[in-house]
């Protein structure tokens, strides 16, 4: 059964049941052949966990115990989030969602979406979310890096640490397979997916970010000063906004 089959199962079971299904899920033996299926999905990405001798299954990234899983899912989303961080960044697109000091990421409205323990499909990419992204004014992004001097200095640094980063040659990112098929089809005039990067300078000033935000403690930490810094801004933009609607 694939994972969407199991997740619909365990929202229709009872309570009782339910909780009896997690533990099955959660069993070492379940873990380990959800880490197994990740591996063999990232293919020359190279693999997410690590399976050691006695059967413990642990992220590559930082050796992070997996313990449940759901987690073997929630971590390969986590970095693949943090690519699309990397390129909004670098093509000057506000990010979409909100980096807390814990490492979660959250909706600008208050609501979870993933973390490297368990993520929250609907709020992530669900159409709630979609809209709200949707509803983002194209200037504020630029408008919050002109009025915010500190934000401005953090995305500086945190974009001259990944220029001066040593990336290994062999590190791809988490969605490069899409990316090669997005220029395969660009070159062939297929129009179904063409490719997200401007040229092969964006594409790798991506994969350096993205590897930056993955294995830089300090980045990640920038990261997610600049985007609460940016959720301050926006809600007093938008009282100061309801001011004037008042006095009006």
């Amino acid at each position: 059964m694939g994972l969407k089959g199991r997740l619909k199962r365990l929202e229709r079971a009872p309570k009782g049941r339910r909780d009896e299904i997690t533990r099955g899920l959660d069993s070492s033996e379940s873990i380990r052949k959800a880490a197994q299926h990740a591996n063999a999905c990232a293919r020359d990405e190279g693999p997410i966990f690590e399976i050691t001798e006695g059967g413990e299954v642990l992220c590559t990234v930082d050796a992070k115990p997996v313990t449940t899983w759901i987690q073997t899912g929630a971590e390969r989303f986590y970095w693949m989030q943090m690519e699309w961080v990397a390129h909004n960044l670098l093509s000057g697109v506000e990010p979409e969602l909100t980096l807390d000091e814990k490492g979660a990421f959250w909706t600008q409205d208050g609501r979870f979406a993933l973390s490297r323990v368990r993520q929250d499909l609907s709020a992530l990419m669900g159409p709630r979310t979609q809209k709200q992204i949707e509803a983002t004014p194209l200037g504020r992004w630029p408008e919050f890096l002109e009025a915010d001097e500190r934000a401005a200095g953090i995305l500086k640094r945190l974009l001259r640490m990944a220029d001066n980063a040593d990336v290994p040659d062999e590190y791809r990112m988490p969605n490069h397979h899409w990316h090669e098929l997005g220029e395969i089809n660009d070159r062939l005039g297929n129009q179904d997916l063409g490719s997200v990067f401007e040229d092969a300078e964006e594409r790798e000033a991506t994969r350096r970010l993205t590897w930056t935000l993955t294995y830089e403690q300090a980045a990640r930490a920038m990261l997610s000063e600049l985007t609460s810094r940016r959720d301050r801004f926006v809600a007093g933009t938008e009282v100061a906004e309801e001011g004037e609607g008042v006095r009006s």
